[in-house]
């Protein structure tokens, strides 16, 4: 199976969510190790305080936002590493049985890392 269309795509929602990333969290990379993590912006700017006149409405905010950059993340996190199995040859495989993931899956959701009987 060629997985180039899938490499694009997920070239291309991963350029997406690292734009949308950016209105919540700054990347920051690890210079000894490579990794790259996302630091949410202005986190301790953004915690409410009892000073603050709208103090409910500031920990909704602030709770949505933080909500917002996990989930990013989290979708961003597994881009990088169906990326990475691309690279490696291991794409396509099940992560858990070893077996081929589905093309159907794969259409569906290019990061996934697992067939349906193990996702």
């Amino acid at each position: 199976m060629n997985y180039d269309e899938f490499k694009n795509q997920l070239e291309e929602e991963r350029t997406e969510i690292e734009a949308s990333l950016s209105e919540y969290a700054r990347k920051s990379v690890n210079e000894e190790t490579g990794v790259i993590d996302w630091i949410p912006l202005n986190v301790d700017a953004n915690v409410p305080t009892a000073e603050n006149a709208d103090m409910a409405e500031q920990a909704e905010q602030y709770e949505t936002g933080f909500a917002i950059e996990k989930k990013l993340e989290e979708r961003w996190s597994n881009i990088v590493a169906a990326l990475t199995r691309i690279t490696e040859g291991t794409y396509g495989k099940c992560s858990v049985g070893g077996g081929d993931i589905p093309e159907d899956r794969l259409k569906a959701n290019p990061a996934a890392s697992t067939c349906i009987k193990h996702g």
